[in-house]
């Protein structure tokens, strides 16, 4: 399919959804999901900012990529564009909670790796993922990975030791509240209303003899 057909049949598919949403009593705005156009969708009694605000915080538009050479500037400002979200729904309260303190676990991760790197100290990095680790075994498995970072180690080395402890940590850290995020909106009635272009052969397109 052209690139010329592929926009006018996702416009089509929006203005339909928009239609939908106002023979539906609902409101709706554009936003973009996966990289695609779509509409979120809610109620009348919900206002448009509302709607954007909802969107603004969703897994879609506030996950970082978190590795273990992940900039931590990053995560810091999905941190601040977080707790600066204001009005929200109180159905959305749990899932603010639990993405915060997953956020503020990996952002202390990244500081303190960054700082025992620098200083080949173990603490700064035991100190501060310490309250987010919550097996012994794990927290024994940290400190010996840690220490590792004070021995003279290889460019390739210390990349295998970060990499180990970032493993260790991510299986211990907070769990990914994303369900949290769909049951909200399932509950408040707002929804995504997508529609993807299949790119892919058609599954009966076969020319061969």
């Amino acid at each position: 399919m052209s690139r010329s057909r592929v926009v006018t049949t996702l416009v089509a598919a929006l203005l339909l959804g928009l239609l939908s949403a106002w023979a539906d009593g609902t409101h709706a705005i554009h936003v973009t999901l996966f990289g695609q156009p779509c509409t979120l969708e809610g109620p009348t009694t919900m206002d448009l900012q509302t709607l954007k605000q909802i969107h603004a915080i969703s897994p879609d538009q506030i996950y970082p990529d978190f590795q273990a050479d992940s900039k931590v500037s990053v995560f810091k400002a999905a941190l601040e564009k977080l707790r600066s979200a204001k009005g929200l729904p109180d159905e959305l309260d749990i899932y603010k909670a639990r993405l915060t303190k997953r956020l503020e676990a990996q952002t202390a991760f990244l500081s303190g790796l960054a700082e025992s790197e620098k200083t080949k100290k173990a603490e700064p990095l035991l100190s501060a993922t310490r309250q987010y680790v919550s097996s012994e075994l794990r927290q024994k498995e940290m400190e010996t990975g840690a220490k590792k970072l004070e021995t003279t180690l290889t460019a390739a080395q210390r990349k295998a030791v970060a990499d180990q402890l970032f493993d260790t940590f991510s299986e211990g850290m907070p769990s990914d509240p994303e369900v949290d995020f769909h049951v909200a909106i399932h509950r408040l009635k707002v929804q995504y209303n997508c529609t993807f272009e299949d790119s892919s052969p058609s599954q009966g397109d076969d020319s061969s003899d």
